[in-house]
């Protein structure tokens, strides 16, 4: 999951940072136009730029033009840093050391245009922190001898950090540093275990430790090959390619996925495909309940569905696909006591925006995250406990991690102080993120308390004046 998120001159976004709840519930409040989009759309950018290039991934949010806030003038664009930063907390393999904190990775990358409207990246980190404790774990797991275990990490925390600066010079930081003892991790952790299979020609530990800095150092100089806004993400191909570590760190980023579901697009009728995941608009839904209806473990999980369905409009006792005759699929609703289904052009935005939610929450890859913008739509405020009910299961159940943006007092209401973060805007100072545990002490809100406080304005995110923001 992402536990912490850095921005500076990204849309309305001056300089801004979040650390998410570690409850894996997020949910984001605050005025019409506050930036809460804004951090989600960076969440959006964060998955592009796994695929390697930052200007291909810029074009997919309308380009840098449209990324930098709209403050500041158009001959000053080509000045303005943009940087965004992260973290991803991955899970433990078996048999990780129970003392260490869980393996997580770090991204940093601070960019800006040059001439021609040339993306350039000035500064770029990846941190992998633990990789050492990663590796005896999985050594383990190949019945390495347990004396070889012991002497990787020692317990202790360690990292590996590659820098790259605005001249594409790359550096590695290893912490602790590469040594006799500690080697044999890192060539585990790299996925270097060719190195080891050679045996007897290699008699000496410092002769690994030259072969290892070797192909670390033919690593580098290929990424002189790397253009000015192609990161360390496809260098990274190279040189951590076959590290398990790393893969589960760009599986994770890759994988962030946001939800804004559009009625329209649930109500109408679809092409069959092959694809069964569930698009970002509402895109695929039939093929989506195609594929939970199918199989014994899907089944359960279409079980789920229909079980919060019901809660939710409790006319609906199942929900099936049909065919056009132009061989385009649709959805059905069956209810009780109704000779006909009632089809999908004529359901209430509440039952297809809770049906597209819930299967998003059952098909979407355990232990990732993904981002749900205002669930309340279309739903009755007594419906919503229901919902966030189903929310809080799927995340116990699924290890997936939940970030939703809202304008509900009875959301708000559903949740735990801990988990809501408060967005306010001004003039001077752009976007500004604040956990309401930090603002209000916990013990003086009473359960259901927060959403009345927010209505009252009493702990921000509400509507300002421009005028009285910019005094402030």
């Amino acid at each position: 999951m992402i536990s912490y998120l850095k921005l500076k001159n990204f849309r309305s976004i001056i300089d801004a940072e979040i650390n998410f709840s570690s409850t894996r519930l997020n949910v984001l409040v605050g005025a019409n136009g506050s930036g809460k989009s804004n951090l989600v759309r960076a969440l959006d950018l964060i998955g592009e730029i796994q695929k390697g290039d930052l200007s291909s991934a810029i074009a997919t949010q309308g380009g840098q033009r449209s990324i930098i806030p709209k403050a500041i003038p158009m001959k000053k664009i080509n000045s303005v840093e943009t940087q965004i930063g992260y973290r991803l907390e991955l899970s433990r393999p078996d048999n990780y050391r129970e003392n260490l904190s869980p393996p997580s990775a770090s991204h940093e990358i601070s960019f800006r245009t040059r001439t021609r409207n040339i993306i350039t990246i000035n500064k770029e980190i990846i941190t992998f922190y633990q990789p050492l404790a990663v590796a005896e774990a999985l050594s383990r797991d190949n019945n390495l001898k347990k004396k070889v275990y012991k002497k990787w990490s020692r317990g202790r925390d360690s990292s590996l950090k590659f820098i790259r600066d605005i001249k594409n010079d790359i550096a590695i930081e290893a912490k602790p540093q590469f040594s006799e003892a500690n080697i044999g991790g890192y060539i585990h952790w790299f996925g270097f275990n060719f190195i080891e299979n050679l045996g007897s020609q290699i008699e000496q530990k410092k002769d690994v430790l030259f072969l290892l800095n070797q192909i670390i150092k033919q690593s580098l100089m290929s990424s002189k090959k790397l253009g000015p806004s192609e990161t360390l993400l496809r260098f990274g191909r190279g040189l951590f390619s076959f590290s398990t570590h790393a893969s589960i760190f760009r599986d994770f980023a890759q994988d962030i996925k946001r939800f804004d579901f559009n009625v329209e697009k649930l109500r109408s009728d679809q092409q069959p495909t092959g694809e069964v995941q569930l698009g970002s608009l509402g895109e695929n839904l039939p093929a989506a309940i195609r594929w939970l209806t199918k199989g014994e473990e899907q089944q359960i999980k279409w079980e789920r569905v229909l079980l919060t369905l019901q809660d939710i409009t409790p006319y609906v006792y199942n929900v099936r696909n049909n065919l056009l005759r132009s061989g385009k699929e649709y959805i059905e609703f069956l209810e009780t006591k109704s000779g006909r289904p009632v089809e999908s052009w004529d359901a209430s935005d509440g039952a297809l925006r809770s049906l597209a939610i819930l299967i998003a929450l059952e098909s979407h890859p355990v232990g990732q995250t993904l981002v749900i913008e205002e669930p309340e739509r279309g739903l009755h405020p007594w419906a919503i406990r229901f919902l966030f009910n189903h929310i809080r299961d799927a995340i116990e159940r699924r290890k997936i991690q939940v970030i939703i943006t809202t304008h509900s007092p009875q959301v708000l209401e559903s949740v735990d102080p801990s988990e809501v973060f408060i967005i306010n805007r001004s003039h001077n100072q752009g976007t500004k993120v604040v956990s309401v545990a930090d603002t209000v002490s916990e013990t003086v809100i009473s359960p259901g308390d927060l959403g009345r406080l927010w209505v009252k304005g009493l702990i921000g995110g509400f509507p300002q004046d421009v005028e009285e923001n910019a005094d402030n």
